[in-house]
């Protein structure tokens, strides 16, 4: 256990924009700031590699902040989750057991929350012994056609931490049963 909180900023004098640049100047060794530093992105603006508060003149902007006057950027302080993110990652393996491994190793790996995409047979509704099934089954989607092998695809999946929504297109109450 740490005994002694962490506080790096007391760590390192404080230095202005001026020295910061003298010294990534220095480190360049002759390269142009602007073309190793500055990234231009897609919508066309220029991405500075260090930003400070005289960047935001925040007592001219109109904009605001969330939950204050003028409300441009929302009503509420946290925006509009109260939790936070929600890394959600959708899964269509067609395998159970696939989908499944796939699934614990995405929570795993720090998503949030689950989208299982069931496959274009189930979202009609149909039975996987359906003779129009045939083709559709594993389309697009796991095959998840009873309880079994729901329990199959959210094995290890603790729901109660783990929210999980089931796309299951116009058979969303034989799913959700």
């Amino acid at each position: 256990m740490i005994e002694k909180e962490l506080n790096v900023a007391s760590d390192f004098p404080p230095v202005s924009y001026a020295e910061w640049r003298a010294s990534v100047l220095t480190d360049l060794k002759g390269v142009p700031f602007e073309k190793k530093l500055i990234h231009r992105s897609l919508e066309g603006f220029d991405i500075e590699p260090l930003y400070t508060v005289n960047d935001w003149p925040s007592d001219r902007d109109s904009s605001g902040f969330p939950g204050f006057l003028p409300l441009t950027r929302g009503s509420r302080v946290s925006g509009h989750t109260t939790k936070g993110w929600d890394i959600r990652q959708e899964h269509l393996h067609p395998n159970p057991g696939a989908a499944n491994k796939a699934i614990l190793e995405d929570l795993e790996d720090g998503v949030t929350s689950i989208q299982l995409q069931l496959d274009a047979a189930a979202c009609m509704g149909l039975d996987a012994d359906a003779r129009e099934a045939v083709e559709l089954c594993g389309r697009d989607g796991a095959m998840a056609y009873s309880l079994g092998d729901f329990e199959s695809v959210l094995e290890g999946v603790q729901l109660d931490i783990a929210p999980t929504s089931i796309d299951a297109g116009s058979a969303f109450l034989p799913a959700a049963a």
